[in-house]
């Protein structure tokens, strides 16, 4: 899964498995990040392949 802002030039790339588990505290557990106990694992994220931007910053704010 990819996910872009094009304004910024930043794309998010998530990749493997997945299946949806609910009620697992352990597993939730060992997800969180230490330093931030609100998140899990945090983001790949990188910016130099990203293409060039479809949209402005401002074009993209009239549509919320």
């Amino acid at each position: 899964m990819f996910l872009m802002d094009s304004p910024n030039r930043i794309r998010v790339k998530i990749w493997g498995t997945a299946r949806f588990v609910e009620g697992d505290a352990a597993l939730l557990e060992r997800a969180r990040d230490p330093d931030d106990p609100a998140r899990a694992a945090g983001p790949d994220v990188r910016a130099s392949s990203v293409g060039p931007p479809r949209h402005t910053a401002e074009e993209l704010e009239g549509l919320g």
